[in-house]
This record gives structure tokens, sequence and C-alpha cells, in this order.
């Protein structure tokens, strides 16, 4: 179970996930609770790789990560898509810390 898996490790702590999960046939659900869990534990620097074979999920990657490239791998049997991605934590890491400008303003 991907999920488990995961979720064996700490938050943040790892920098590079490949996924040759096939989101498409799944449970939408089931598809976003793995990407949520994967988001989780790579760190803010990590990035995560998807190989998929239908586009349909893209959506679904981009929710929780922000995909800097999509490549297309003809050799693989069937070909694949190859979603390139980072962290979209980031973001809302700086929007959560922005809290504390006033208070930085005031330390000056």
């Amino acid at each position: 179970d991907a999920e488990k898996c995961l979720s064996t490790f700490a938050r943040g702590s790892v920098d590079l996930i490949i996924s040759t999960l096939p989101l498409g046939s799944m449970p939408p659900e089931h598809a976003r609770d793995i990407l949520k869990v994967a988001a989780d534990v790579l760190s803010p620097d990590g990035q995560y790789i998807q190989y998929q074979y239908f586009a349909t999920n893209r959506k679904d990657v981009e929710q929780f990560f922000v995909i800097e490239k999509v490549d297309w791998e003809a050799m693989n049997f069937p070909p694949a898509f190859i979603y390139i991605a980072k962290n979209g934590k980031k973001v809302a890491l700086s929007a959560h810390f922005s809290i504390l400008d006033p208070v930085k303003a005031n330390l000056k």
C-alpha cells in the first residue's frame, strides 16, 4: 500500500520520489491520497517524478506539486508521459510565515 509505505518517512525528509503508480487506473480519491502523502514527505526542495500512460491525472498531480516539465518517453512500452515536478508547499510555507512580517518590521 503506497500510502502506508510513504507515511513511514518523516515530513519533508525525502529528496526524490519516482512514481510509476498507475494513477489513472485507481479511484481518483485514492490517487489524490497517495499524492498528498507524497507531497507531505517530500522535502521543500524535493523533486517528484511521475510516469503515466495517460495525461488525465495531470490536474491531480498539480494539486500537490508544481510541474516544471512534461516529457514523453516513446522508448517505454507502452510509451509514457513523465511529469517532472517540485514540491508545491514552498508557496504555502512562505504564505504561512507572512504573518510574521509585522513582527519583523517592529524588530528593525
